[in-house]
C-alpha cells in the first residue's frame, strides 16, 4: 500500500491466470486480511498471522480466468522488529509454484469515507424533503 501513498484501507490485485487455471494458490506475506475471488465468486480467505496462505482454487471453464485478491490493512505494528509493518501483498502470489505476473492494483484509501457518508445522507435528506413537499 506505501507504493502507491496509501497508509490504510484496502488494495484490490486482479490478474488473469493465463495457463494453469486451478491448483495451490499462495499468498506471500499478506498484511493483513485477504479476500480471493476467482471470476467475481468468493473463494476464501488468508490471515497474515495465520501462517497458512494457502487458498486451494476451483477447477473453471472460463478460457482466462480473472483472480482478485482484496486485502484489508488493519493497523500497524509500531514497535521492536515490527517497526515496518507495509500492508498488501508485501511479496509475491504463486499458483501451482509459478509467480502470477501482470497484475492490477486498484487502490481504495477509504479516506474520505465521513465525507461520502456525509454527502450521501445530505442527498436522501435533500430527496425526502422534495418528496414531501
Amino acid at each position: 500500500m506505501e507504493d502507491f501513498d496509501q497508509n490504510q484501507g484496502l488494495m484490490l490485485y486482479r490478474t488473469k491466470l493465463i495457463g494453469h487455471h486451478s491448483g495451490k494458490l499462495k499468498i506471500w506475506e499478506p498484511h493483513d486480511f485477504a479476500l480471493v475471488f476467482l471470476n467475481g465468486k468468493f473463494i476464501d480467505t488468508v490471515y497474515r498471522d495465520g501462517g497458512n496462505w494457502t487458498v486451494d482454487l476451483p477447477k473453471t471453464e472460463t478460457e482466462n480466468p480473472v483472480l482478485d485478491i482484496l486485502v484489508e490493512g488493519m493497523g500497524h505494528i509500531n514497535f521492536a522488529q515490527f517497526m515496518i509493518d507495509r500492508k498488501g501483498i508485501t511479496d509475491r502470489v504463486t499458483l501451482n509454484g509459478m509467480t502470477l505476473m501482470n497484475w492490477e492494483i486498484f487502490p481504495l484509501p477509504m479516506d474520505d469515507i465521513r465525507l461520502a457518508t456525509s454527502t450521501r445522507q445530505a442527498t436522501n435528506k435533500t430527496t425526502i424533503k422534495n418528496k414531501n413537499t
